[in-house]
């Protein structure tokens, strides 16, 4: 790759704009995935929040890990109960609380489209230098925190 001396605003607007590609593409890539799952992509996220939690979660939960409305939430889990992915009940202790649990099958579904996924991403970093993919992730890892964004890892 060429090196040149950009300055600030212009480093700033190609970084924005590769971010931009990054995710867009990577939004199609996960799109076409998930279709062959019959999952949209705010339903694999509420079954990996659940996943990732391991436990039942309150809907209001549920709605603030995956950034949706509450009505929004409403209804794609009940898409999800339809299909027997998840199971929904009400709290004895308060009827206006709702919990939510993946089922068995729902997880299945889960560990099978994160495979995939880490599969599509290890075909690509094996295109890559190993000393470059390991700058890459290092690199990554120094943007995230410089942004103040928490690093999975």
């Amino acid at each position: 790759m060429e090196r040149t001396n950009h300055n600030p605003a212009d480093r700033a607007l190609i970084v924005e704009h590769l971010f931009d590609r990054l995710v867009m593409q990577g939004n199609k890539h996960l799109m076409e995935k998930l279709s062959h799952h019959d999952l949209t992509v705010a339903q694999y996220l509420t079954m990996e929040a659940l996943s990732d939690k391991g436990s039942e979660c309150s809907m209001s939960e549920l709605a603030e890990r995956i950034q949706q409305s509450s009505a929004t939430m409403t209804g794609i889990v009940d898409r999800l109960v339809e299909k027997g992915w998840v199971t929904r009940r009400r709290s004895e202790e308060d009827r206006r609380a709702v919990f939510v649990t993946l089922t068995a099958e729902g997880q299945q579904i889960v560990d099978r489209v994160a495979a995939e996924r880490r599969q599509s991403v290890q075909q690509s970093i094996e295109k890559m230098n190993a000393s470059d993919v390991e700058q890459f992730i290092a690199l990554m890892q120094s943007y995230m925190a410089a942004a103040g964004y928490s690093s999975p890892l």
